[in-house]
């Protein structure tokens, strides 16, 4: 069953019942169940083997299933390029495979370069599995496409053609991080995905994220998952939200978030995502639009406190932290985050500005020892690929401190 959501246990039964109960609510008394559609899959030999396996055909219905592996996309309408920014919300591993489609216009192909997309021209020849260097006979490593297959009646019946949209196959390697090419990183919502200086102003976020359908990956930022998964429910204050895929895994583990970003456009975006998740995920976030290098946050307020990558210059750093350590609650963490200064002697795209970074030990003198006690206090190594696709390690500050009660 296809394009049926919510509903995955249901028994058939209780699905022909919940169909009847539909039906008597818009005043009806017939129920017509129409079947014999099959899916019709591109003229690849091989991809029908791995249908079902590691082939599929829609990153709502199985991206969560393929999240931080190599996917490829094999294109064959005009909508592949939308089904390769599409999925790199799951991963950053992402080839698309331009096969029978459209080639990318130089708009499209600026958009897949800025989401890390790798694009591999011709048409596709036969999936190959990891051990043989998984690919679809692109010559790049890939596992495959994420193309929605066209589907057909079966003979007899009236055809119903649907655009293609993508079919992948899973597996390979991922890097949290952007490939090469990538405007952004997974790691943080205001991450400096180039070697240039970070937008400053209200005005030049919303450009910014004007210009790509999505700055970010849509991950959480890892540390986050290190850091918080072991905690209790709560409040919860999302520092420079962006997208708003902190402020969504809070929520759905329990959290009433404020998520905070001085870009209206993302804001909106990130509350569109939440409504997608659930109801109740998007119910329990606020989103706030606010300079956070001059909002002041409601003294002891929230049970977590979480600052991701934000870079700012030493004084207005240090003030920020001082508020934010002044927003917790007794008992509750400060969770910052940032790059390290070791990031510059390596080849990440980071902004020669020495004054961005700051290691653990510097957030760690803001606060008041009688007043809270450290429990993370390092620079953690995250695997990267830096623009030339060498496999690097660069370091993430991480700074989790408890305030006494």
């Amino acid at each position: 069953m296809q394009g049926f959501l919510t509903r995955d246990g249901t028994s058939p039964g209780g699905l022909l019942e919940l169909g009847r109960a539909e039906v008597r609510g818009h005043g009806g008394e017939v129920l017509l169940v129409a079947t014999g559609l099959v899916d019709e899959l591109p003229d690849v030999p091989g991809l029908g083997e791995r249908w079902g396996r590691d082939v599929f055909h829609c990153p709502y219905r199985h991206g969560w299933e393929v999240r931080d592996q190599a996917v490829g996309v094999l294109g064959s309408g005009p909508l592949a390029v939308h089904g390769a920014l599409l999925i790199g919300q799951w991963t950053h591993d992402v080839t698309l495979f331009v096969h029978t489609a459209p080639a990318p216009t130089p708009e499209q192909r600026e958009q897949l370069a800025a989401r890390g997309v790798r694009v591999v021209e011709g048409e596709g020849r036969r999936p190959r599995r990891s051990g043989d260097r998984s690919g679809c006979g692109g010559g790049d490593g890939r596992r495959g496409d994420q193309r929605r297959p066209r589907r057909r009646g079966r003979p007899g019946r009236r055809r119903r053609p649907r655009l293609a949209g993508g079919v992948g196959m899973t597996g390979g390697h991922a890097h949290p991080d952007p490939a090469p090419g990538h405007g952004s990183h997974d790691h943080g919502p205001h991450d400096h995905g180039t070697s240039g200086p970070p937008p400053q102003d209200a005005a030049s976020w919303d450009e910014r994220y004007r210009s790509v359908a999505a700055v970010w990956s849509g991950r959480p930022n890892p540390q986050l998952l290190v850091e918080a998964s072991d905690l209790p429910p709560g409040t919860a204050l999302d520092v420079g939200c962006g997208e708003g895929a902190d402020a969504i895994w809070l929520a759905e583990r329990g959290w009433t978030v404020t998520a905070v970003d001085i870009s209206t456009l993302t804001l909106d975006r990130a509350a569109a995502r939440a409504r997608l998740v659930g109801d109740e995920v998007a119910r329990r976030i606020t989103w706030q639009p606010a300079d956070v290098t001059g909002w002041v946050p409601g003294a002891s307020s929230f049970d977590l406190v979480s600052a991701q990558f934000m870079q700012l210059p030493l004084a207005e750093r240090i003030e920020l932290h001082r508020r934010l350590a002044a927003s917790v609650a007794p008992g509750g963490p400060l969770l910052v985050v940032g790059h390290h200064p070791g990031d510059l002697q390596t080849t990440a795209p980071r902004p020669q500005l020495p004054e961005l970074f700051f290691t653990a030990d510097d957030v760690a003198a803001v606060l008041d020892p009688g007043q809270w006690q450290v429990v993370t206090l390092e620079a953690r190594a995250r695997p990267l690929t830096d623009p030339d696709g060498r496999d690097i390690a660069v370091l993430d500050a991480v700074l989790r401190a408890h305030r006494l009660a």
